[in-house]
């Protein structure tokens, strides 16, 4: 399965244990994780600016995001779907991914449920999906 994780969890993931954290463990050992440039940018500059990690620490979460992702790339942002701009572009990179389910914390993101038939997740929510998901797969 392609999982493309947004950006406040990779954070959550680096900053506590907990469901995030738990969701990044399991999908590096049994699935495929997909990046974009947008959100490893997004990263830097929250842990950075917001959060006032060091550029050291920083640049060594990024390469370890960077080393077990897939990058992927886009053209454009869908047509504005979410209040906040810079959330078009997650989405716009799962679907150039061609995620399998886009995890995100993000109540804007939430609120779609689903993108181009890419089910939009709670990190808590995973598990369940997982299971579905891999039913569906099973009986195909």
């Amino acid at each position: 399965m392609k999982i493309f994780f947004d950006t406040n969890v990779w954070i959550a993931a680096f900053l506590t244990p907990g469901a995030c954290s738990e969701v990044l463990e399991h999908g590096l050992t049994h699935h495929s994780l997909l990046t974009s440039r947008q959100v490893l940018d997004e990263i830097s500059d929250k842990l950075i600016n917001k959060l006032r990690f060091s550029r050291t620490i920083v640049g060594r979460f990024l390469k370890f995001v960077r080393e077990n992702t897939e990058l992927v790339h886009f053209d454009s942002s869908p047509p504005c779907l979410c209040r906040d701009p810079d959330d078009n572009k997650i989405l716009a990179a799962a679907l150039a991914g061609e995620a399998d389910c886009l995890i995100s914390g993000d109540r804007d993101l939430l609120s779609l449920e689903s993108f181009e038939e890419i089910p939009v997740i709670k990190p808590s929510d995973f598990w369940r999906f997982e299971q579905t998901h891999h039913r569906k797969r099973s009986s195909s």
